[in-house]
């Protein structure tokens, strides 16, 4: 009897032998001899079932639809009997699933997967189901529920070391994650990819996981740019979110390069974080990030370090430092490419610091010199900045001489210096359209072309204007002559420029919304225009002007000065009447605009109160009044652009 029992125990472990080769035989990929192994496997019912599992792998080792068939049926019967060890039941759910998943129907193999993570979670058949569930969602377009699926399979592994799974190995593990976030990452699943990333380590490391949060991020911040740029939203909507993720890029870099301070990439990253960071206008970070990047000494980029943290402190309202770090940046990198962008920042900070004069001789400099072509973006800047600041600065200028004239024309002083129309240079503007006309020309596609060309056309006007004091200020006939033939021709220019620089904004604005600035521009080409035609006489094409602009912005605190200029294009067309009405449907309008709309800066007079005693005065002055006239109110109308 002892002896039975012996051959019995023996006969018993050979078979479980048999079957464990079987299994071998079939990870290997070699079903026949597997199959060969089983053939004097005895029919006991346990081990019939763990044979029939067995027969269901070789069947599916051949990779055949017919195999995946036949297995899934031997695997739906395993599964429904009760009478299935726990081992075998764990593979028997697992194996279905991955035939459900052959044979091509996701849902059914999606539930599977999910019916064995959920019914053997901590198993190493849990595990692979929870990792296959995640990677058939994903594939399948439902990102968040995969998301879940990779956290849970991911959460399975305390510790890489002690990681042991017969159905999917560590380096595979590796592989099928960093595939999910690649694909996430080039499909636009930036989200996803940055979650999936947090969740990595300890099956990847907390540098990889950080590297590749922050690389999320940073095709997020770029896909952000790109698609704000396309857009047709308005670009003030637009900007606000392209910054949260560039800033999120930034501080996704910041935590890397605190884990790297030792490493060799410590400075590639802070680099980028700081980059990030001044794309997102997050100046006082970008600035504390390329202060230490230029604390590590690098041996590339230096130049241009200085030149970014001076950027950021210029943003920062920094301006002393900023000028030093990038006259620094002259003198001991002379010709290193950074130069030239530095020599355009101290443009910049002179003009911060109100020296307008030495930013026009910086900008100068850079236009005139050997070592930069028109191509660069430097010489392009520099370009437009000398044009803009040179309008700004003569603009300045003509407005104080204007008060001078004033002064001197109150006290009746006719032995001034003024009188004799010496101090006038007719040449003060023509640096300011030579720079300007230059830029449009060259550079047609440039963000600043439109601007540009509103100054050039505001250049010509206010250049008219100084023949026209001079005109008024000498006794030459033949000098009058000249005078008023070249302020006409300057009028006439601006009135072309205006003219095609309306039509081409209504035109963009067709298309898509014009920026905040683009709409101001458009808005002062208008007004503007009906300026200009009024300075040339031309009374005519000056009302129709003014009412275009009314109609247009009949909100805007401009328009009561266009109808008192269009009352006096009446007047001089002898039209009295429609001047009369004109003057009477200001006066209405004034009374109706909103109290907030006085204090615009177009006029000197911010008080509805103050509009409404000259319109009192103006109606006293009309001609068709019989009454003696009185002096106007101590508020004069002046205007300037808006």
């Amino acid at each position: 009897r002892q002896r039975l029992g012996q051959d019995h125990q023996a006969a018993v472990q050979g078979e479980e032998r048999r079957l464990a080769r079987a299994e071998v035989l079939v990870a290997l990929e070699r079903p026949d001899d597997a199959l060969a192994a089983l053939a004097n496997v005895p029919q006991e019912e346990e081990r019939r079932l763990g044979t029939r599992l067995v027969h269901a792998q070789i069947l599916m080792a051949r990779r055949t639809t017919e195999g995946y068939q036949g297995a899934q049926g031997v695997l739906r019967a395993l599964t429904a009997n009760a009478g299935l060890n726990q081992g075998n039941a764990q593979k028997a759910h697992y194996l279905l699933a991955v035939c459900e998943e052959a044979l091509g129907d996701p849902e059914l193999a999606i539930n599977q997967f999910e019916k064995t993570a959920t019914r053997y979670p901590k198993t190493q058949e849990g595990v692979a189901a929870s990792l296959k569930r995640a990677e058939l969602l994903r594939r399948n377009g439902r990102h968040e529920e995969a998301l879940a699926a990779y956290a849970l399979a991911l959460s399975s592994i305390p510790d890489p070391q002690d990681f042991h799974n017969r159905w999917i190995d560590l380096q595979e593990f590796r592989r099928l994650i960093l595939r999910a976030w690649n694909e996430w990452a080039e499909g636009q699943k930036y989200s996803q990819a940055v979650d999936l990333a947090k969740l990595m380590p300890p099956l990847f490391t907390e540098v990889q996981s950080r590297e590749l949060a922050a690389r999320a991020y940073e095709h997020w911040a770029e896909w952000a740019e790109k698609t704000a740029a396309d857009s047709t939203e308005d670009a003030t909507a637009k900007a606000g979110p392209v910054r949260d993720r560039w800033n999120a890029s930034g501080d996704a870099y910041a935590a890397l390069a605190e884990l790297l301070k030792t490493s060799p990439k410590y400075a590639d990253v802070l680099w980028n974080s700081a980059e990030h960071y001044g794309r997102g206008n997050r100046f006082q970070k970008a600035r504390t990030q390329l202060e230490k990047y230029v604390a590590t000494e690098p041996k590339d980029r230096l130049p241009l370090a200085r030149v970014q943290l001076a950027c950021a402190q210029l943003n920062n309202d920094q301006t002393d430092e900023a000028l030093q770090g990038l006259q620094q940046v002259l003198r001991d990198h002379p010709k290193d490419p950074a130069a030239f962008q530095a020599a355009y920042l101290i443009g910049l900070a002179h003009l911060e610091r109100n020296d307008p004069q030495r930013a026009l001789e910086t900008w100068r400099n850079v236009i005139e010199s050997s070592s930069l072509t028109p191509e660069a973006k430097e010489w392009k800047d520099s370009l437009f900045a000398l044009g803009s600041t040179l309008y700004q600065v003569k603009s300045a200028e003509m407005a104080a001489l204007r008060r001078q004239q004033a002064t001197f024309a109150l006290a009746d002083d006719q032995t001034s210096h003024l009188q004799d129309g010496k101090h006038i240079d007719l040449t003060s503007w023509e640096e300011a359209i030579h720079r300007l006309g230059e830029f449009v020309r060259r550079y047609p596609a440039h963000p600043n072309h439109v601007e540009a060309r509103y100054l050039l056309a505001r250049s010509y006007q206010k250049s008219a204007q100084n023949y026209q004091m001079k005109l008024e200020m000498t006794e030459i006939a033949n000098e009058k002559q000249e005078l008023a033939k070249e302020r006409h021709q300057r009028l006439q220019t601006a009135s072309e420029l205006l003219r095609t620089l309306r039509t081409e904004l209504m035109r963009i604005e067709e298309g898509s919304p014009l920026n905040p600035f683009q709409e101001r521009l458009l808005q002062n080409s208008f007004f503007d225009l009906g300026d200009v035609e009024s300075e040339m006489q031309n009374d005519l094409q000056a009302t129709l002007a003014y009412g275009s602009a009314i109609n247009r912005y009949p909100e805007h605190v401009r328009v009561l000065l266009a109808y008192v200029q269009m009352a006096d294009c009446y007047e001089n067309l002898g039209r009295i009447a429609d001047a009369r009405s004109t003057l009477m449907q200001a006066q209405v309008l004034a009374e109706r605009m909103d109290d907030k709309t006085f204090a615009s800066p177009s006029t000197n007079l911010k008080r509805r109160s103050l509009w409404k005693e000259w319109f009192d005065w103006a109606l006293q002055m009309a001609p068709s009044e019989t009454s003696p006239p009185t002096n106007p109110p101590t508020n004069a109308v002046t205007a300037t652009a808006g």
